[in-house]
């Protein structure tokens, strides 16, 4: 093994970690304030800039800069999920409508199971899209039937932790997105195969 190569990987990774930085600065610096979907298309576009940097940060299989790419990225889901609900919503929407609107726009689903309206907005949301739900939580206090509905990642610990519970579980809800994003390949190259086989026998 050359000790000199190694150097040079860790170096690198190390500097990519620098890089990163202004792309999560320019996330965070868009606020969620009229008008709203423009601000909302630039947060998410920034987020998934933001996402694709840390996430290559992992390839460099340096320990601590893995750890830290890691911590980022459960950063930028929390950021996203408090931007959201301390957002100005458009006047032509009602707070659930929102919700589901932006839960749209999201890999997956993080949820608080201590606010009083937290029922209406996932069921709300699970009634016209089956996103993952990384709950804090006890999910099945309040919906028995959610894992019927969805896939369910629990956070446990005191809520001062829930940026940790966040880093710690991201691989796996992340895990359930591409499962998630493969189902629905694959439903849709179903679908086109059948509306090509018709089609062709007209």
């Amino acid at each position: 093994m050359n000790p000199h190569g190694i150097e040079i990987a860790d170096l690198a990774a190390h500097a990519a970690l620098v890089l990163a930085e202004p792309s999560l600065d320019a996330f965070y610096q868009v606020k969620l304030v009229k008008p709203f979907k423009k601000n909302l298309d630039i947060k998410n576009k920034r987020m998934k800039s933001a996402i694709d940097t840390y996430s290559k940060l992992v390839d460099y299989e340096v320990g601590d800069v893995t750890a830290a790419a890691t911590f980022h990225l459960a950063e930028i889901y929390f950021h996203f999920s408090r931007a959201l609900m301390d957002s100005e919503r458009p006047d032509n929407l009602s707070l659930t409508e929102t919700v589901v609107t932006m839960a749209g726009l999201s890999k997956f689903v993080v949820v608080d199971l201590s606010g009083s309206s937290v029922p209406a907005e996932l069921q709300a949301i699970l009634g016209q899209i089956k996103k993952p739900v990384l709950a804090f939580g006890d999910p099945f206090a309040l919906f028995p039937d959610l894992e019927d509905q969805t896939s369910v990642v629990t956070i446990e610990g005191p809520e001062s932790d829930l940026l940790g519970g966040i880093e710690e579980k991201l691989s796996e809800i992340e895990g359930l997105h591409s499962e998630r994003i493969m189902q629905l390949a694959k439903r849709y190259t179903k679908a086109d195969r059948k509306r090509l086989l018709r089609d062709s026998g007209e």
